[in-house]
C-alpha cells in the first residue's frame, strides 16, 4: 500500500496514560465477518509498524478499540494480508 503526504487521510489522536498524543492516520479499512477493521500508521513515522484496531459502531458514531482475542486477531492479520494481495 502507498502513502503519500498529498492524499488526504483521516486521522486520530491517541492519548497515553502519561498525557502524551500520537496522530495516527487510517491508511485502509476492510471488513470481515460483519466486522470492520481499520490500519493505522504513525503520521510522524509512517516507516514503523502499524497497528490494526477493530471499528465498533455505536448509533451513528464509530470507535476504535484493540482486537483482544487472539483468534479474531489471527483471522484479521489473514483477511489483511488477503486485501493488500487483492
Amino acid at each position: 500500500m502507498e502513502h503519500s503526504p498529498e492524499q488526504a487521510e483521516p486521522s486520530v489522536v491517541f492519548v497515553d496514560e502519561e498525557g502524551n498524543e500520537k496522530e495516527m492516520l487510517v491508511i485502509g479499512t476492510f471488513s470481515l465477518q460483519d466486522t470492520t477493521y481499520a490500519v493505522l500508521i504513525d503520521k510522524n513515522r509512517p516507516e514503523e509498524d502499524g497497528v490494526m484496531m477493530k471499528v465498533q459502531e455505536n448509533n451513528e458514531e464509530a470507535y476504535l478499540v484493540p482486537i483482544e482475542d487472539d483468534e479474531e486477531w489471527e483471522r484479521a492479520v489473514e483477511a489483511y494480508e488477503k486485501w493488500l494481495d487483492s
